[in-house]
């Protein structure tokens, strides 16, 4: 019965869709040179986009295609510039008619420079797909977010999925559940584009994934998430996991990372590589984030440069609550519920637990979801902000299941989304509430800030070498790369060559200046990072691997 009503108020949001508007449009995948949006019709229509530096005036455009009814079409736009605002328009016509119609104009930055200034939001388990959200407060929500001008959102998981009836739930149910954000997300993304962190009721885990694969929730999750809305996966821009999954599903684009100006924005998978498999669900160290994702965690943060790191999770231990209270057990923290220091027997071989990578890293921020409140607590120097509900209409689910027995710091009622202000100087975050007018008081109102703290950079104990001090040719290479360095005092300094999920594939010694050559007629082809350490500095090259 209660799914029975679940697809009702889907198909009844859908047909709202239908009737508001001709189509909807996501952005993603955002480059310093391109850009991905995916739009969606519900009937036939012969496409393009017209884009421009200036509102009114499109210089470039894409080819026109057909759109079948009720399919996505996914394009890019391509050959932009850097640090730039671009304008674009959706151009469509119906068959059999001579004209093209034109949608609204929309906007959307490419990567910020270094020293920019720039806004991004955050939100967390919107849950429309239960009794627990509350569509016509999500959509004040998601009119704040509008009235902020991100350059991108970020939703940190228990959107889409309903993992509450694995077992019933189809593919057709997992289509109408990932189609019913449209309606919602386009409002934002048609001009900021949308990162997706995967939760716990998506149902993307490894205990559905190989359960009959593939036929089961897991399986249908990933293929209508990757139809609606471009997630990064790895290329010369983002960072992320290069495995390719059978049955279609290709690239997950399930962890991911790139840069925004000053800033390295991480964003990882809870879910997806527990350590058991079957119908039981993970507990305590049987949640994990994979060796893989670890690795490739680590030698992203190791290879950072950037004046802020902020990190994105559904949540840090999976299923369990809390943020600065749990954080020392388990894999995050490396205790076992007793007070034991277990990390090095349960994760043998893997160095360090994640809040230990966190701190020797200089994370500022770590958000997270999953318990439906506000958080702010702070450990070991790192912030750890639990990200609210922009649906719970009793503006205290969470608050009332799980501030005293979970949260430490400051933890507040109330509903919204969170505003990233980011400056060269300092970030400032703001919790910005969504109210229903009827729920408003005098010192609160819709789109009223609540709570804001600050994080300014922490300098790093490691200089940076000068460009001009080292030379990498050639570049890209082919069976060899010579590393020249120039007028620098050594005593002794490590050559690492790493691949794209983290990977060390060469790691050699030297002693003096002058030109000093690595082998690769071993190495695949592809993307690797060039890290020349010595006497506490450090320089950093991309490189390129041709056959």
């Amino acid at each position: 019965m209660k799914k029975i009503v679940l697809i009702i108020s889907i198909i009844t949001a859908a047909l709202k869709i239908q009737a508001q508007l001709p189509f909807t449009e996501i952005l993603g995948r955002p480059t310093d040179n391109s850009i991905s949006i995916n739009v969606y019709f519900e009937q036939t229509n012969q496409v393009y986009f017209e884009y421009g530096t200036v509102s009114g005036i499109y210089t470039g455009s894409t080819t026109p295609t057909l759109t079948e009814a009720r399919k996505t079409l996914e394009a890019d736009f391509t050959n932009l510039q850097p640090n730039t605002k671009y304008y674009y328009r959706t151009r469509y016509r119906k068959i059999g008619e001579l004209l093209y119609s034109e949608g609204a104009e929309h906007s959307f930055y490419t990567q910020r420079a270094l020293g920019s200034s720039f806004t991004f939001t955050i939100e967390a388990d919107e849950h429309l797909y239960d009794k627990k959200g509350h569509r016509p407060l999500y959509e004040l929500a998601i009119g704040n977010q509008v009235k902020d001008k991100p350059d991108f959102m970020l939703t940190l998981g228990d959107v889409f999925g309903d993992d509450h009836t694995p077992d019933e739930t189809t593919s057709s149910d997992m289509n109408l559940l990932h189609k019913d954000y449209l309606q919602y997300f386009t409002r934002v993304c048609n001009s900021a584009p949308l990162f997706v962190c995967l939760g716990n009721h998506e149902g993307e885990n490894n205990y559905y994934l190989n359960q009959t694969p593939p036929m089961n929730i897991a399986q249908y999750g990933t293929e209508w998430r990757k139809f609606y809305y471009p997630n990064p996966y790895p290329n010369n821009f983002y960072s992320g996991n290069t495995d390719q999954e059978p049955f279609n599903i290709g690239f997950p684009e399930n962890y991911y990372a790139w840069t925004w100006g000053d800033v390295q924005f991480v964003v990882l998978d809870a879910y997806r590589y527990q350590s058991i498999s079957g119908v039981v669900k993970p507990t305590e160290w049987d949640w994990t984030l994979g060796k893989k994702q670890y690795d490739w965690f680590i030698k992203t943060l190791e290879m950072s440069k950037s004046k802020y790191k902020f990190v994105f999770i559904h949540h840090t231990h999976g299923e369990t609550r809390g943020g600065v209270v749990n954080a020392p057990l388990f894999e995050w923290g490396g205790k076992s519920k007793k007070g034991s220091y277990d990390f090095d027997k349960e994760r043998s071989g893997w160095g360090k637990p994640i809040h230990q990578l966190l701190i020797d890293n200089q994370v500022n921020i770590l958000f997270q979801g999953h318990d439906h409140l506000y958080s702010y607590e702070k450990l070991d120097g790192i912030v750890y902000n639990t990200v609210p509900m922009p649906s719970d209409s009793s503006y205290s689910i969470g608050y009332t299941d799980f501030a005293q027995k979970y949260y430490t710091g400051t933890s507040l009622k109330g509903s919204g989304h969170l505003r990233v202000s980011v400056t060269p100087d300092c970030a400032t975050v703001d919790f910005v509430n969504a109210v229903l007018p009827k729920d408003e008081k005098p010192n609160l109102k819709n789109g009223t800030v609540s709570f804001s703290y600050q994080v300014c950079p922490t300098p790093t104990a490691t200089q940076v070498i000068e460009d001009s001090k080292i030379e990498v040719f050639p570049n890209p290479a082919n069976d060899k790369i010579n590393i020249e360095i120039k007028d620098i005092a050594i005593n002794q300094g490590n050559i690492i060559l790493t691949n794209q999920v983290g990977q060390t594939v060469v790691n050699t010694e030297f002693e003096n200046n002058g030109v000093h050559a690595i082998e690769t007629t071993n190495l695949d082809a592809g993307i690797y990072f060039l890290t020349v350490k010595t006497n506490n500095r450090s320089f950093l090259k991309k490189v390129v691997i041709v056959k």
